[in-house]
């Protein structure tokens, strides 16, 4: 374009910008059939496993330690900085395991995938959540890489 200033938004923003409006477009849209297919007369909710509760608490404490590091980063805390990389690292690593084992616990109650429309949301939201997790854990350590160098 002409007359653009490039330097005034990096491509890789731009990037960042346009990928977090698609997953969350993505996310409000499974939510969106989630409610209206519950609505439909064959929709058997299946039981939460506990251990999803414990995963709740396992991520915010991720997010609170990925926030304590942006803090300590402003502050040039290194140590601090790599502190909370580290712990929100293994929280979120840990969040996935749990994920995985309320999966297995579900699947060996009964609960499979095909089932019944709720066990396929359920395990499709859940599914998608873990992906974006994981791409978060990558974005992750590619950052924890710059800390520790």
């Amino acid at each position: 374009f002409v007359g653009l200033d490039r330097s005034a938004l990096p491509t890789a923003k731009i990037g960042l910008g346009v990928f977090l409006a698609v997953v969350g477009c993505l996310f409000s849209l499974f939510t969106s059939a989630y409610f209206m297919r519950m609505g439909l007369s064959d929709w058997r909710p299946l039981p939460l496993p506990r251990l999803l509760w414990l995963n709740t608490g396992v991520l915010l404490l991720s997010s609170i330690a990925l926030q304590c590091a942006v803090v300590a980063a402003r502050k040039g805390q290194i140590d601090n900085v790599r502190l909370g990389l580290a712990t929100a690292g293994f929280t979120s690593f840990a969040f996935l395991i749990g994920q995985l084992m309320a999966w297995r616990q579900l699947t060996e109650d009964g609960y499979l995938l095909a089932a019944n429309p709720a066990n396929s949301f359920f395990y499709l939201i859940t599914g998608m959540h873990g992906l974006h997790i994981l791409g978060g854990l990558i974005g992750l350590g590619r950052t924890s890489v710059g800390a520790w160098n």
